[in-house]
């Protein structure tokens, strides 16, 4: 997004509206405007940032609609707003931004995108290095990739790399969504050598490519998550809840009780969409029974983002909630969550409900065709993990030879098991002091036997690293 953002700046249109005032010199001005929704708050100017070649030059001039400006003397600032975009990059130390719905907590490398008009405060530590860029939207508007680029600006945006994932979302999900792969060295491929690539980047492409996308009546809804089981995309689920998890959801959340069967009177009932996952098709509308779903524009539904991302990360999975019928079976995880198929794909609907009723223990030989292009486009791999790291494995086999393909793979993973079998015997035949233990490895065993359950699942997580080799 930052990137992004630095890339259409050559291109903007010279016009400015009134709001922004300068000295000759460049210098700028700060003009108190009041507004129907806040009449006491401040708001500032903004400027211009010029880009020469590759290099960088940073001007104020009369007239703009662009500035970029570095480290201020005021290392805090009241609840003030900006009619322009604003992007902050921390580079030292650390920067605290409250907004009216979330506080954000940002350190050296992180970048939070403000939109226009929205209310904000910042707070600084001592020796705090930032590096603010604004822009005014409207003068972006002519730009081809706007549409794209415009949802995404009117909602606060949070971006920093912690993990191996998100190594890979910015050194090489990135550049190819931008269309710029060509440009990636081999080097950038070295961890990736085998083929191999982690599962889940797809969550964090956020394509937001739906001109509607459905919003939820909770009073029409009678909770049969009928919706969610025809969804290709996995962008609408339901959401057992806990009291407490309830008072923490975002303020823009719709939740209430569970209205009947399992978990009434225990949990409460959310139906969490991700507008920017969402591809517009509406299928979920199309089958729902009570017309509790309605197709509305995007950009009125994207504060529902913060509660789908909420929901899949802070609430706990419900074991009793789930089942193998329609209902139940929603309450379950989808592996594969936001794929490049067309909008509407049943193909997706499917093997997303595969994903939920096996997905910590499949494995996928996918031959050649449409499956292999939304299942494995490398960077931006659409099967994911769930909260312990497991899910599906998949394999891409050429052409129409799969069934071989997997056949090959079945053989592999009963060598395994047999192993592990035979591993097992062996300590049961050992003399063990553990007879808790032992009483262990012999259940397992006899479920290898009678080929039931996941027999070694258990008891060799609890053996990992406790048996050292002599």
């Amino acid at each position: 997004m930052f990137g992004f953002c630095l890339s259409i700046l050559p291109f903007c249109h010279p016009k400015t509206r009134n709001d922004f005032i300068f000295h000759k010199g460049g210098l700028p001005v700060e003009k108190k405007r009041s507004s129907p929704d806040a009449p006491n708050r401040k708001r500032f100017p903004d400027g211009l940032r010029n880009l020469q070649a590759r290099q960088e030059y940073i001007t104020y001039v009369d007239h703009s609609s662009i500035r970029v400006r570095t480290t201020e003397k005021e290392p805090n600032r009241d609840d003030h707003w900006h009619s322009a975009a604003e992007i902050m990059l921390i580079s030292h130390g650390e920067a605290v931004y409250t907004l009216p719905d979330k506080t954000y907590r940002l350190t050296a490398g992180q970048i939070l995108i403000v939109p226009a008009d929205c209310s904000h405060t910042l707070k600084e530590k001592e020796g705090t290095q930032r590096f603010q860029f604004l822009f005014e939207p409207t003068y972006l508007l002519h730009l081809r990739d706007m549409s794209v680029m415009s949802p995404l600006i009117k909602c606060p945006i949070y971006l920093s790399d912690e993990s191996d994932a998100h190594r890979q979302v910015r050194e090489l999900l990135n550049p190819i969504d931008m269309m710029d792969g060509d440009s990636l060295p081999v080097s950038a491929f070295v961890d990736h050598a085998d083929g191999t690539f982690e599962l889940g980047a797809a969550a964090y492409e956020k394509r937001g490519v739906a001109v509607s996308v459905p919003t939820w009546d909770s009073e029409k809804c009678i909770q049969c998550n009928q919706c969610a089981y025809v969804c290709p995309h996995a962008t609408i689920r339901p959401f057992a809840l806990t009291e407490d998890e309830a008072k923490a959801a975002p303020a823009s959340a719709k939740i209430v009780d569970v209205k009947a069967g399992k978990g009434k009177g225990v949990y409460k009932f959310a139906m969490a969409v991700s507008p920017l996952d969402c591809m517009g098709c509406g299928v979920c509308v199309g089958v729902c029974p009570t017309n509790a779903l309605t197709m509305v524009a995007q950009e009125g539904q994207l504060p529902q983002q913060d509660v789908f991302d909420y929901c899949v990360a802070k609430v706990s999975d419900k074991k009793d909630m789930q089942d193998n019928t329609v209902k139940g079976s929603q309450f379950k995880q989808p592996m594969l969550e936001f794929s490049g198929s067309c909008a509407g794909c049943a193909e997706t609907s499917y093997a997303r409900l595969v994903s939920q009723l096996f997905g910590d223990r499949m494995f996928v030989s996918n031959a050649t065709g449409c499956s292999s292009i939304w299942g494995g486009p490398a960077a931006t791999s659409p099967y994911c993990t769930n909260k312990e790291g497991k899910g599906p494995a998949w394999i891409n086999s050429l052409f129409e030879d799969n069934a071989e393909h997997g056949l090959g793979l079945m053989i592999g993973q009963q060598k395994i098991r047999d192993d592990l079998a035979d591993m097992t015997r062996q300590l049961i035949d050992l003399p063990m002091t553990d007879a808790e233990l032992n009483a262990k490895l012999q259940h397992s065993y006899a479920q290898s036997l009678a080929g039931e359950g996941r027999p070694f699942e258990e008891v060799f997580d609890e053996l990992e690293g406790g048996l050292k080799p002599d």
